[in-house]
């Protein structure tokens, strides 16, 4: 449990918790800008992950104790976190982009799809596949690893934010 092999792929399930809060803080209210309803849901899923991991290790803990805690080191808890972040606002962000461009229906059936797609291929990945998780870390180390992963989801975010902010821009002026 306190194996940053399942730490910090859990960590980016925030990214697909996001979504459906997204999807229903729009359309509760569609006339609010979507800049507004993405911290609301971005810290409803990063607190939901963060909840999830942080009981899961309370109850191994108390169900499996053999002595010791069974904790992550400082160096995986900062990674989740930061992973866990960072997957929110890139997730929040393309679908608030998707959000100002598309009906509500078509976002979130496009959502749904993403997810199972994601979901089918992580489960049929073999598990020496060339680049998972275990062999990466092994080759490269945790925090080169994980900083990969963190750029690519802050890149994947600032780009949606740019985008998002344009077309609210563009809007404001016409």
């Amino acid at each position: 449990m306190d194996d940053p092999f399942f730490l910090l792929p859990l960590s980016a399930f925030s990214g697909l918790l996001v979504g459906p809060i997204l999807i229903e803080s729009f359309r509760q209210g569609p006339r609010q800008s979507a800049t507004a309803l993405l911290i609301p849901a971005v810290a409803r899923a990063v607190g939901a992950v963060l909840l999830i991991l942080i009981l899961s290790l309370a109850l191994v803990n108390l169900f499996f104790w053999n002595g010791r805690a069974a904790l992550p080191t400082v160096e995986t808890g900062l990674w989740v976190v930061a992973l866990s972040i960072t997957s929110a606002v890139a997730a929040a962000a393309g679908l608030a982009v998707s959000l100002s461009r598309l009906p509500l229906d078509t976002v979130k059936w496009g959502f749904r799809a993403i997810a199972l797609v994601f979901f089918a291929v992580y489960n049929e990945l073999p598990p020496a596949w060339p680049v998972s998780w275990r062999g990466l870390v092994a080759d490269w180390g945790l925090t080169p690893v994980a900083f990969g992963w963190e750029l690519l989801f802050a890149s994947v975010a600032s780009a949606a934010l740019i985008l998002l902010k344009r077309r609210q821009s563009t809007h404001a002026q016409s």
